[in-house]
């Protein structure tokens, strides 16, 4: 009797399974589509079972039937290959995996038929999102980080990665990556088989066996065997015009035990550098800079017997040294607003450089002493030396300064009396000032955690920071005030002491296998020295070389401040039921402070005893990871800082002079947040929708008054009304075929908010000027990748509109917008990226409104088998880039712009250490 089943039907009852994958025996590609036939003989009877693979070269089959079964494996232009195994039919319900199933081409196939396996970028493996890389259009030579830039939902934020807008924690092989996000900026993309997206258990989950919703997203690269216990590295040189240059090297031993990690940094590009074990940093020093650097980082790991598999064991260490320079021009233009119709405005130009000496050495570890006892630390010793030096230059008008020039700060200061110019002119100010800064920092954090079985766990942790500073500061300052000029020399001495340590114990307990409670009491204690020994002078006959003399009892200070919290927080993971989890959280801090303040007249000693309690609640709802739900709520109270409720005068700049108010409130906020994702697998589509909610009562400012015959702010801490925001936003990631993809992130937000208009001074009612404020955010890049081919249309369109209802003439709104076409063309080992954008912006003052076409084309060579690339940059080629904020308060509009070099030609070569793989 023939029996011939089909693979479209799936049935319940219990059956032996057979599965395993089909590739091309050349490319190890999977193959889709291959004909499958698993034929199971008898004495008098012959099952037949016929199938094919699915997306993933994979095939699956239920036996009915026990006895020798023969797999004939089929496809046009393949020679066919047969295998032979044995099935147990209905009599077991076990899963025999035959493995890899390679299929060789056959001669007229390597000759004249090309096929390309076409696989799903995305496929879902239970709850593990797998991306598989094949799928994905990368170029010979792109480093690991290139690939992960591509993969749908995820995004990389100041060297961090996310996934739906939540952290990743990056592994490799089920470990913890030495080297972290940097790392994967050196790696080829090649040692990547897979790469997997899952949740990894929290310790205590491990533990327990019960979900304590504290699961960390794990990005883990599965690598090819053979990439392990190699050496890597990179170096590069680049040179610019204007005689910028830079020199970068690293190498690493990538390992499973003993991992090496070397870096070294040498530019004047203005970049910053940091690199630590599991970490890479990297930021402009100022708008222009100079950097050296170089660190060394070792870690060796280890397993402990008896714990879980996937448990890692590692203490590594890491010096570094740092030397940095920084320098730049900060222009900036403020619009105040007065009750009514009045106006006041100023204008400013800082120019400074600064210099930093910052040695440091940093230490890590997690480690198991037994299978029940964990131990971990950190620690961190550095001493940074700064030395600053500044000159600024300020105006401040009763009109619009405008009407005298392009941003008139040199006029402002060459105008001479009788001119319309020096008319308007309110004040002007130019000041020298140089400061000298060292600080030593030590940092220890000790924790300890034993584990109960199933029960849960309790521990310790111990943390201290210790920093001791000593600042020195000279001014030289020219101020000109109803056409009298007045020179003051200050200098200032602070030294500073600070030391916080805190003592918490914890205790995490499963009660049931519904409910976990975790609970803990932190007791702190901060001792904190401050004292500035200040002296000015306005002759300058009293002067000791450049440093006055006379004490400025004013503005010297003592400062000791002393602090006990006790904080106890008692949370629970309620397990409603598989997918929905709900996370309580009640935390209460006390606090007792003492402050002595000595300042002038003022000789205090304040003493502030406070209860805060805050609340928060998360509501978690998880659907495998295709779908997941987050809900959460918490309420905040912040005090006001100790010193600001004092009612101190800080006259350090007489042009800008500061208080203290004792009648500060707390302030609060009542946050609501919702984000729900959805991925669809087969469409290759990742949505992401978002809402917050924001209620503030009692909020923080700071009010300003104007004396308009001196030119004087005084700023003052304050509450105001309360306000709202509200914050909607949608995140549309999809994957169309091979080679195109789709991304658009919009957002939109409106808030109302409060504060004062500028006040003749702080005697009169201040009044209240509420503000309305609405963004839109748009966000959207379509991408072609094809083997010589990447096009990118993009464009970015941020909206701001502010509204003043009580002083509608200071209504604004402000445009800017990018729209641009990146475009890479690769022909054998060249390669062509253009970046052509027209920025436009509107609604500014400055004179910086309208559009500006920037284009920057580069050219790249690469040889040595692409490990070695020659380049050449030109960077914004009609030199129209410029670097422009602005900011409008409740009280002000600030608008600030700076120069960089962004008009450059430049040349580098780079050369890659890949080493091959073991066979």
């Amino acid at each position: 009797m023939l029996l011939i089943y089909s693979l479209h039907v799936t049935l319940s009852l219990q059956a032996d399974t057979v599965e395993g994958i089909v590739v091309d025996a050349e490319t190890r590609r999977p193959l889709v589509g291959v004909s499958v036939k698993a034929e199971t003989k008898s004495d008098d009877w012959s099952s037949i079972r016929m199938g094919e693979t699915d997306s993933l070269g994979h095939f699956k089959f239920e036996m009915w039937r026990e006895g020798r079964t023969v797999f004939t494996f089929s496809f046009i232009g393949y020679r066919l290959h047969r295998s032979v195994e044995y099935a147990y039919g209905m009599e077991s319900k076990d899963t025999l995996n035959i493995g890899t199933i390679a299929l060789r081409p056959t001669a007229i196939m390597l000759q004249k038929v090309e096929v390309s396996a076409k696989m799903p970028r995305i496929t879902m493996v239970g709850d593990t999102v797998v991306f598989h890389p094949e799928a994905f259009k990368l170029k010979d030579g792109d480093r690991l980080d290139v690939l992960i830039r591509k993969l749908p939902g995820v995004e990389q934020r100041d060297g961090k990665l996310f996934w739906n807008g939540k952290p990743i924690r990056l592994m490799m092989n089920g470990k913890d990556l030495f080297g972290g996000s940097s790392l994967v900026g050196q790696l080829p993309a090649e040692v990547a088989e897979k790469i997997k997206l899952y949740d990894k258990q929290s310790e205590l989950a491990k533990h327990t066996q019960n979900d304590d919703g504290n699961a960390e997203q794990v990005l883990d690269i599965q690598v090819k065997p053979g990439f392990l216990d190699k050496w890597y590295g990179y170096a590069i040189g680049n040179v610019r015009t204007k005689r910028e240059y830079k020199l970068e090297a690293r190498a690493f031993q990538l390992s499973d035990k003993n991992p090496v990690m070397l870096f070294g940094n040498l530019n004047n590009e203005n970049l910053a550098t940091e690199l630590g074990h599991e970490w890479y940093t990297a930021w402009d020093i100022d708008h222009y800079g100079r950097n050296q650097y170089a660190t060394a980082n070792y870690q060796h790991n280890w397993e402990t017997k008896g714990t879980d598999e996937g448990t890692n064991n590692y203490v590594n260490v890491g010096p570094s040294m740092a030397h940095r320079d920084g320098w730049g021009t900060d222009f900036e233009s403020t619009d105040y607003f007065l009750p009514g119709q009045e106006r006041s405005f100023s204008l400013s130009r800082n120019s400074y450089d600064s210099h930093e000496l910052a040695p440091k050495l940093l230490s890590e570890g997690f480690f198991y002493t037994d299978s029940i006892n964990q131990f971990e630390y950190s620690a961190a010793v550095g001493y940074t030396k700064t030395d600053r030096h500044s000159e600024t230059l300020r105006a401040r008008f009763d009109t619009n300064p405008y009407r005298f020039g392009d941003f008139p700060i040199e006029e402002s200061f060459a105008a001479a009396p009788g001119s319309d110019l020096y008319h308007h002119l309110v004040m002007r100010d130019r000041s020298y000032q140089s400061s000298i800064k060292e600080q030593g920092d030590v940092q220890l954090d000790l924790h300890w955690t034993h584990f109960m079985g199933q029960k849960g766990s309790y521990g310790v942790q111990a943390t201290t920071n210790f920093a001791h500073a000593l600042s020195r500061e000279h001014y030289n300052r020219s101020i000109w005030q109803q056409g009298n000029e007045t020179q003051l020399w200050q200098y200032g001495r602070k030294p500073d002491t600070e030391w916080k340590s805190h003592l918490t114990a914890s205790l995490s307990y499963w009660l049931g296998e519904k409910l976990l409670v975790d609970l803990s009491n932190s007791v702190g204690y901060d001792d904190l020295n401050h004292r500035n020994d200040f002296y000015a002078d306005t002759n300058a006959a009293k002067l000791r070389g450049d440093v006055p003399t006379t004490v400025d009892e004013t503005n010297s200070l003592r400062e000791r401040t002393h602090a006990w919290n006790n904080t106890m927080k008692l949370g629970t993971t309620v397990s409603l039921s598989e997918r929905l989890k709900l996370k309580p959280l009640l935390s209460w801090t006390e606090t007792s402070e003492k402050t002595t303040y000595h300042r002038g007249r003022l000789d205090t000693v304040a003493r502030r005893t406070s209860s805060v309690f805050s609340p928060e609640v998360k509501l978690l709802w998880k659907n495998g990871r295709k779908e997941g739900l987050d809900l959460s709520w918490n309420y905040t109270t912040t005090l006001p800082a100790l010193l600001s409720t004092l009612a101190y005068e800080d006259t350090t700049d007489p042009l800008y002079i500061s208080y203290g108010n004792a009648a500060l409130k707390r302030q609060h906020d009542h946050l609501f947040g919702l984000k729900y994702h959805r991925m669809f697998p087969r469409q290759q589509l990742n949505l992401l929708f978002s809402f917050d909610y924001k209620h503030t009562v009692n909020p923080l400012t700071t009010a300003f008054s104007y004396d308009d015959a001196t030119g004087v702010y005084r700023a003052k801490p304050m509450n105001v009304r309360g306000g709202n925001s509200y914050k909607a936003g949608l995140d549309y990631d999809q994957g169309l075929g091979v080679y195109w993809r789709v991304h658009n992130n919009v957002a939109v937000e409106w808030a109302k908010g409060h504060g004062y208009l500028l006040a003749k001074d702080f005697s009169r009612p201040l009044q209240l000027n509420p503000i309305h404020r609405l963004s839109f955010t748009d966000k959207l890049e379509v991408t072609y990748e094809s083997e010589h081919w990447i096009i990118r249309p993009y464009a970015e369109y941020y909206y701001n509109r502010y509204r003043y209802p009580v002083a509608s003439a200071n209504n604004s709104y402000s445009i800017r917008s990018f729209y641009g076409l990146e475009t890479t063309v690769k022909a054998g080992q060249f390669r062509l990226i253009s970046n052509l954008i027209d920025v436009y912006r509107a609604g500014n003052v400055a004179g910086f409104d309208g559009h500006r076409l920037l284009w920057t084309v580069k050219t790249a060579y690469s040889f040595l088998k692409n490990k070695a690339t020659i380049a050449l940059e030109m960077a914004d080629i009609f030199n129209r880039e410029v670097n422009f904020m602005s900011r409008s308060e409740a009280y002000s509009r600030t608008e600030k712009w700076y120069e960089t070099n962004h008009h450059y030609l430049s040349l580098s070569f780079g050369y890659q250490l890949d080493p091959k793989p073991k066979r």
